[in-house]
């Protein structure tokens, strides 16, 4: 029998989650409303069989990098996996990010992975987390770098400005933590305070588990770089076919950056309608039309691909069946 606090946290779970897909669903009601969502621009994929390919090819590379970050990111902890169970693990994750709140509900999945038979469960669930902010710095790099890379552009609107700027302060964020991580263990503080402080349990893990790991987590951070470049390029290949005149490279990058970052919060599964908005909006900063036409032509794509995941794990669901 559950006891009334479980009863009662499950029934605000279903209260938070119902609010998250009314909000996200009221989102996509007023882009159709408002003229700003046609979901008769998926033919373009149809008639562009070309850009169809180039989202393909994004995906896959996305898919195999990212396993491949998460594997460098374990193997700088001992957790023993192969590249083979990290890309099996990261594919049926994606999977369910279909249907869990954020890109982030696919870190839930492969929590439960890694759970099984894992000595080290407290060091691999925060691989985990640092495989996401290792890609928040990849993120955030690429806006900062292609902001400073077209200042002049950026000075002639505000809205840019505080765009580029908040990517800016992302970038540093992320960043400072992943440093953190590296050398907080060795960071002088005053006598009294140090002694208080490293006896703190929370910050020796934080600063033990990967502690003297540049290597990895260098490697991780790299990877992230590539797998968001890949992206945003995907995202302007739509962004030009979806609008005649000159698109600004640079600025649309910048507000890929940021509204792939809105997306990835843990609001709606998938992201849908907080990205479809956080796109449309962004987008009318740069004088762009079809923000969230752009991103709803690589979200469905990109989900109906991540739906491939439920092919290794019914499977490997199989495989257990037959051992057991």
């Amino acid at each position: 029998m559950n006891s009334p606090a479980e009863k009662n946290s499950r029934f605000h779970t279903f209260l938070k989650t119902a609010a998250k897909i009314a909000f996200s669903g009221g989102l996509l009601y007023w882009l159709i409303k408002a003229d700003k969502l046609h979901l008769s621009s998926l033919l373009l994929l149809r008639e562009n069989p070309t850009l169809l390919v180039i989202l393909i090819a994004v995906w896959i590379t996305g898919i195999f990098l990212c396993s491949l970050r998460w594997k460098f990111l374990l193997d700088g902890i001992s957790v023993s996996k192969t590249y083979a169970q990290s890309l099996y693990i990261t594919s049926v994750s994606s999977a369910f990010t279909s249907f869990l709140p954020g890109t982030m509900g696919s870190d839930v999945v492969k929590a439960l992975y890694i759970s099984k038979n894992q000595s080290k469960r407290g060091a691999a669930f925060f691989s985990i987390f640092l495989d996401r902010v290792t890609g928040f710095v990849g993120l955030s790099f690429l806006a900062t770098l292609v902001s400073i890379c077209n200042y002049s552009l950026i000075r002639k609107s505000a809205s840019i400005q505080l765009a580029a700027l908040s990517c800016s302060l992302m970038f540093l964020l992320s960043a400072s933590f992943v440093l953190f991580l590296l050398f907080g263990a060795k960071i002088p503080l005053p006598k009294k305070l140090g002694t208080l402080v490293r006896k703190n349990p929370q910050f020796l893990f934080l600063t033990s588990v990967y502690a003297n790991q540049q290597r990895a987590i260098l490697r991780a951070l790299a990877i992230s770089t590539v797998i968001h470049a890949s992206f945003i390029t995907g995202y302007i290949c739509v962004t030009l076919a979806l609008n005649p005149g000159p698109v600004p490279f640079f600025s649309t990058a910048i507000l890929v950056a940021l509204g792939v970052t809105f997306s990835s919060l843990p609001i709606s599964p998938a992201g849908v309608g907080v990205g479809h908005f956080a796109f449309e909006e962004l987008f009318s900063l740069a004088g762009l039309h079809n923000g969230a036409n752009v991103f709803n032509i690589v979200f469905c794509t990109h989900t109906a691909l991540n739906l491939l995941g439920f092919i290794p794990f019914l499977i490997g669901k199989r495989a257990e069946a037959k051992s057991q």
